[in-house]
């Protein structure tokens, strides 16, 4: 307490020895300064509430997700989701397998649309080192006799397949006996099913 009260000692005879422009210089640069002070207080306040809002609003955030993650139903549309990806693929652990069953699954739509002479090709293979999990196209031709009504029956069987087919090109050409035929190309997702250990 005695060292304050000689600094306060000290500090009025220094400011009484000053003219009364220089004491007023001295008030401004303390004043200027007390500012200074009073700004960094106000900006680290203002600093210091809005990382605590943050920190609020992340810690809301998780409780929320925790919550949802947590939740029985979430959980059964995430699985439902997933199911839904193998329905509508070709799921099988390898390629081959894989062509053969889009070829059949085409051959069936192309049989219930009432096509005749039907003839199914695999124009491409999925990646041979795809990693499992990893969905990859599966493309393969069909080519039939083409009449309008067994066209639009095999449009038909396709839209209401449970296994997505896409129609990536169709032509329609003349046989050399005046009958025409139809090539469509077509392509499928494959998911690479991860083999079972």
């Amino acid at each position: 307490m005695k060292s304050f009260t000689d600094f306060l000692a000290r500090a009025r005879a220094f400011l009484d020895a000053l003219s009364p422009r220089e004491r007023a210089g001295v008030m401004l640069v303390a004043a200027v300064g007390s500012l200074a002070i009073l700004a960094g207080v106000v900006d680290w306040s203002m600093n210091t509430q809005e990382a605590a809002r943050d920190a609020s609003m992340r810690a809301a955030r998780a409780e929320a997700t925790f919550a949802r993650e947590g939740n029985r139903g979430y959980q059964e549309g995430v699985r439902l989701a997933a199911k839904s990806v193998e329905d509508w693929s070709i799921t099988e652990a390898s390629d081959g397998i894989a062509q053969a069953r889009a070829a059949g699954a085409l051959r069936t739509l192309a049989g219930d649309a009432g096509l005749d002479n039907v003839v199914i090709t695999a124009t491409e293979t999925a990646a041979a080192e795809g990693a499992a999990g990893e969905i990859a196209p599966l493309s393969m031709t069909l080519s039939a006799d083409f009449t309008w009504s067994g066209f639009m029956a095999l449009l038909r069987e396709i839209r209401a397949s449970t296994i997505v087919f896409e129609a990536e090109s169709i032509e329609v050409s003349a046989r050399d006996d005046g009958a025409q035929t139809f090539t469509m190309m077509l392509r499928t997702p494959f998911l690479r099913r991860v083999p079972q250990s």
